[in-house]
């Protein structure tokens, strides 16, 4: 038997047939993150939380987005598809950065062509548990930068923030 915690006061339990201790059909709700690679994941440090975001699991870019609560041990899936929450879309190999100072997420980059770019900074507030989005682009004329709002599209950067300033 399984435990599927659903941040309710009575824990659900799910049984060989998908059916929870309340009745309701459970096959369509993951335990926990499947294999991916090109993901990416912030310590929350304060709260004994790991994040994890995305990634690809072999045929596609995935958009979505799980916690990991170390104290507990137990897996909790925020959203099986954060860009319908105007989240970012289905992505792999973008960095992630968790801000203490506003207890948020920050996110930038992933991999694709011109066609699939993102020209966002992604950041997704713990405590209001929504996502905004900061437009941050490069625009070039004949070869030449003539507006510049941040790097444009990137994939397998580095991402830090000085949470301290």
């Amino acid at each position: 038997m399984f435990s599927l915690n659903l941040e309710s006061s009575n824990d659900i339990f799910i049984n060989e047939n998908n059916i929870g201790s309340n009745g309701i059909s459970y096959s369509t709700i993951p335990l926990y993150p499947g294999p991916r690679g090109g993901h990416a994941m912030v310590l929350d440090d304060n709260n004994s939380v790991i994040y994890l975001f995305g990634g690809w699991d072999g045929k596609n870019d995935l958009d979505d987005f799980w916690s990991f609560d170390i104290n507990n041990e137990t897996w909790r899936l925020i959203s099986n598809n954060t860009q319908d929450e105007n989240g970012p879309s289905s992505r792999s190999c973008h960095k992630m950065v968790f801000d203490s100072k506003f207890n948020r997420i920050l996110l930038y980059g992933k991999y694709g062509t011109s066609e699939g770019a993102d020209y966002y900074i992604h950041q997704y507030d713990i405590r209001l548990s929504e996502w905004t989005k900061f437009h941050c682009s490069m625009e070039l004329k004949n070869g030449k930068l003539i507006n510049s709002k941040g790097p444009g599209q990137i994939y397998d950067h580095q991402l830090v923030i000085d949470s301290e300033e």
